[in-house]
């Protein structure tokens, strides 16, 4: 049997929170979420995840800021970004920080779904990055950018 994934969601919205979860619950992950920063940090720092989604503004600290804090900590651990303030500066800048993969909103569930399994699925293999994030894979900013074209 295959070990169920730890995934935790940040964001300040709570239908995002409460959707994600059961979203990905019904994917077999098992999720918990916080609704801001600081929230996330004492999570993230308690716990080992298997990935964070993280909402690129938060109420209290940045989604980069946060993801400085844990990627210091868990610097394996992928990180979907999602954002309703999407552009490609914005997602470049994310890549470039550590990011994985980032999902615009609003997304459906099946954008989210598959985000997770190919992030998920692809942890293992995924060239490991260097602390000073020289290492950008172009195929997920390639992705990201279709995904911001095709938005309206």
């Amino acid at each position: 049997m295959i070990p169920q994934k730890n995934i935790l969601v940040v964001d300040d919205e709570p239908m995002i929170c409460k959707s994600c979860k059961e979203i990905l619950e019904e994917d077999g992950y098992r999720v918990e979420y916080a609704y801001s920063g600081q929230e996330g940090l004492k999570k993230a720092l308690g716990k080992t995840f298997d990935l964070f989604i993280l909402d690129y503004r938060l109420p209290d600290i940045s989604g980069l800021s946060f993801l400085e804090r844990v990627k210091a900590e868990y610097l394996k651990t992928p990180v979907i970004m999602i954002s309703a303030y999407s552009t490609v500066d914005l997602v470049i800048e994310a890549m470039k920080q550590g990011v994985t993969d980032f999902i615009p909103k609003p997304f459906t569930p099946n954008e989210l779904s598959c985000a997770v399994t190919s992030v998920l699925s692809k942890k293992g293999e995924e060239v490991e990055r260097i602390r000073d994030r020289e290492i950008i894979d172009k195929e997920a900013v390639r992705r990201v950018l279709l995904k911001l074209n095709q938005k309206p």
